[in-house]
């Protein structure tokens, strides 16, 4: 977990509170099965795509049941236009999983290129969050990924 004296985002009570619940409830077959590593994979996948503003691609990372698949094709369609961003994963923690479904907790750092314009709507920032994925055809897929935790950071990308 965080630890603030790191300078990073303390977990949030919600993400705590879930790990331990489901921590108790479910068994780890998605984690023990290795599908953990793919997991990540997808989310990086994901970043990369919307890096790439390649809408197809981030959209194929999601489940194709996910009820977010659409709302996250129309926030590309809205964001993509204005901004000039690069996204980057780093870190990526396996809390829970249950049959078909793994949740983990992620920290996601989003900046403007170095040669973007800057826009008073958009900050530099780190966002701390849970993933929920499902399996499809044994590879799996984001079905839902949920901020709990937001922060302004300062630019390092210098490109």
């Amino acid at each position: 977990m965080s630890d603030a004296s790191e300078g990073r985002p303390r977990p949030s009570i919600i993400a705590v509170i879930a790990a331990l619940v489901l921590g108790f409830v479910v068994g780890n077959a998605f984690v023990d099965r290795g599908d953990a590593k793919g997991a990540e994979k997808v989310l990086r996948e994901n970043l990369e795509a919307v890096d790439r503003e390649d809408r197809d691609a981030m959209i194929a990372s999601f489940h194709p049941d996910s009820p977010f698949k659409a709302q996250a094709g129309a926030l590309f369609d809205q964001l993509m236009p204005e901004l000039d961003v690069s996204e980057e994963l780093l870190g990526f923690e396996p809390i829970a999983a249950s049959g078909d479904l793994l949740i983990a907790r992620f920290v996601q750092r989003t900046e403007r290129e170095a040669d973007a314009p800057s826009t008073a709507a958009f900050v530099d920032n780190e966002i701390t969050g849970l993933a929920i994925f499902r399996l499809k055809d044994g590879t799996p897929r984001i079905w839902m990924t949920v901020p709990i935790e937001a922060r302004e950071v300062t630019r390092t990308i210098a490109k």
